[in-house]
């Protein structure tokens, strides 16, 4: 192994690089600025090259062959020579490889691992729990965590599954915090225009594939059909399942529109009332001559006595 170590009287300096022959076999050493020192072999047969890791400036450590420090929220354990996470109770808001994770004073925690202020440090009062989720339905921050109160909690449901119509994704944390509902999707897909035309409805058009819980639609009835309530549509609501099983929307068939029952009552109406007139002017007819020939009669009585 060879060694390489930045100087500062003639030797190799941080911005130096130069190309030393080994058996006709060309070997590059860098040196970046406050990084690292590395010899890298090249291998101009294969054009591959392999790196030798040299020795990192101080306040650093190596991590997957290059001189870093932890970023915030990390911390280095004594022992170790890798950054690991700050766990629930400590922070870290320095930028370096050599210090630790600092602990929270006064029994004070953080609401997870990775806290990068001591402003994360609180009392347990003043952490909201987050809630139960409900079946396919997860929550991120996962259920039991602890964050700051009014926090955002995102709701993520599962492949087929959705909230209700109108009910929103994310909701704060609090004490009174219930997680949404997921609900099994109504696949209206298989309402295509063969079924419609079977049901005696209209087709549908850009609805999407599917309807959440809760969610209503209204169906045209084809022209001469009705709805079961005597109207030209209908309208029906998703029923979402919470567990595995599909969804429900029963959509009842339109029906023939029956003949107008009150145009028929006027129409016969109409037809007594006629029946009724011509009855009557047959009676008037009947009696005008009945008079008529009572005349007569009385007329030739009168004529007969005054030849007498």
């Amino acid at each position: 192994v060879l060694q390489m170590h930045d100087s500062s009287d003639g030797g190799l300096s941080s911005r130096d690089s130069i190309l030393i022959s080994s058996n006709a076999v060309p070997l590059a050493v860098s040196s970046p600025a406050n990084k690292r020192a590395v010899v890298t072999l090249a291998n101009s047969v294969a054009d591959t090259a392999t790196s030798v890791e040299v020795e990192c400036p101080p306040g650093t450590l190596q991590d997957g062959g290059v001189c870093t420090t932890c970023r915030l929220g990390f911390g280095k354990k004594p022992l170790d020579s890798v950054c690991s996470v700050c766990p629930k109770g400590t922070y870290s808001d320095v930028d370096d490889a050599t210090s630790a994770c600092s602990a929270c004073p006064g029994g004070k925690t953080t609401p997870g691992v990775g806290s990068k202020s001591s402003s994360d440090c609180r009392s347990l009062d003043q952490f909201c729990k987050v809630p139960a989720a409900t079946l396919q339905t997860q929550l991120i921050p996962t259920s039991g965590s602890d964050v700051f109160y009014n926090s955002d909690i995102r709701v993520v449901c599962s492949p087929g599954y959705a909230l209700e119509e109108n009910s929103p994704d994310v909701f704060p944390c609090s004490d009174e915090a219930v997680a949404p509902i997921c609900y099994r999707k109504c696949d209206v897909s298989m309402f295509d225009t063969d079924m419609m035309d079977e049901l005696n409805y209209a087709p549908i058009l850009t609805i999407g594939s599917y309807l959440r819980h809760d969610q209503h639609i209204n169906l045209t009835c084809s022209e001469g059909y009705e709805s079961a309530d005597k109207r030209s549509y209908d309208v029906f609501r998703c029923v979402g399942n919470k567990g595995p099983d599909d969804a429900v929307m029963d959509i009842s068939p339109c029906t023939d529109i029956p003949p107008n029952a009150a145009l028929i009552v006027g129409l016969v109406l109409g037809f007594l009332i006629i029946i009724l007139v011509l009855v009557l002017l047959w009676c008037m007819l009947k009696g005008n001559r009945k008079q008529e020939q009572q005349r007569r009669e009385i007329r030739t009585e009168q004529s007969a006595s005054t030849k007498l």
